[in-house]
């Protein structure tokens, strides 16, 4: 599922190089659709973020309570950007 989920955003990110080249750097005069594919690909970059910034395991091995949080919080924002 994660797979395919981070290939789907990787169109998105080339679907965006053509929103650039296509439609210049004025957000503002963006179609719809164009807006909504910049907003998905924005809000993946933060996901990826939060785990980068999260620190997994303890020094004993365990999982951290704040990986724990982390993994609902972007599984809640995975589905929220399908």
């Amino acid at each position: 599922m994660l797979f395919s989920y981070v290939q789907t955003k990787i169109d998105y990110i080339t679907y965006n190089k053509r929103i650039f080249k296509n439609e210049g750097d004025d957000y503002r005069d963006y179609s719809e659709e164009s807006k909504k594919v910049i907003a998905s690909c924005a809000a993946f970059a933060v996901s990826i973020k939060t785990v980068l910034d999260t620190p997994l395991l303890t020094d004993d091995g365990l999982l951290t309570p704040e990986s724990e949080t982390t993994l609902e919080n972007v599984q809640e924002s995975i589905e929220k950007i399908k």
